[in-house]
């Protein structure tokens, strides 16, 4: 949700995503501090605010150093604010933002992250992927607790395994809600190996009716073996 004159962030361009992550927080008496790379033993609901400059190019978190001094313009997207949220008012509050759209823009597009990405980077890539894709609703993101190290390949593989069952929790939880008339659902990379795992699980559960408000599954680089995926 864009919003552009909130006299709380003193004017400038701000982006609402939503989020649940299987990360523990840095401090776990003040989860708006953010979430670290550990595992937490739940799914922590929420909402993060994110600038988004008017120097924003499509595509784009940000230049380079020596592009930003070049130009004398910051163009990156920055996190400004974790609002953390118990499950029941992560919903109502969602329901509520999708109730308000006129009917016809009540979309959802759910963003999982992939390998050697953090809280910070995930929150920053959704509102970048919602803004640029002019997502007529809401965009949500699943951050499971991926390292954020590129060294860290074989962890975050084990991690995303074991963060099926709180991507299922998640994507439940929005499928769940009755005021979303469409979701789409975009997982890059390692984050596809969870979902084409959660998505079997909600379907033997729940049957292919829980998935009639999908619109979109995109699979983006995904990092599955082919046969499984088959």
């Amino acid at each position: 949700e864009y919003l552009t004159t909130s006299p709380k962030y003193q004017g400038r361009p701000v982006y609402r995503v939503w989020y649940g992550t299987n990360r523990a927080p840095i401090d776990p008496a003040d989860p708006s501090k953010g979430f670290g790379n550990q595992r937490d033993s739940k799914i922590n609901y929420g909402a993060c605010i994110v600038e988004i400059p008017e120097s924003h190019e499509f595509g784009s978190t940000g230049s380079s150093w020596i592009k930003r001094w070049i130009k004398r313009t910051d163009d990156r997207l920055k996190l400004h604010e974790v609002e953390p949220m118990d499950r029941a008012r992560f919903v109502d509050f969602m329901r509520a933002k999708l109730a308000s759209r006129p009917q016809g823009q009540r979309t959802t597009l759910i963003y999982i992250h992939g390998y050697n990405v953090d809280f910070n980077e995930a929150a920053i890539r959704a509102a970048q992927i919602g803004f640029d894709l002019k997502v007529d609703g809401e965009t949500a993101f699943f951050s499971w607790a991926s390292r954020g190290d590129v060294k860290a390949y074989v962890a975050d593989g084990a991690t995303i395994r074991a963060s099926e069952l709180h991507l299922q929790e998640f994507i439940t939880t929005i499928l769940d809600n009755p005021a979303a008339e469409r979701i789409d659902i975009l997982a890059h990379s390692m984050g596809n190996q969870a979902l084409l795992g959660v998505m079997e699980r909600i379907r033997q559960k729940k049957g292919t009716a829980a998935f009639n408000r999908i619109a979109n599954i995109i699979l983006a680089a995904p990092d599955v073996d082919i046969d499984e995926f088959r």
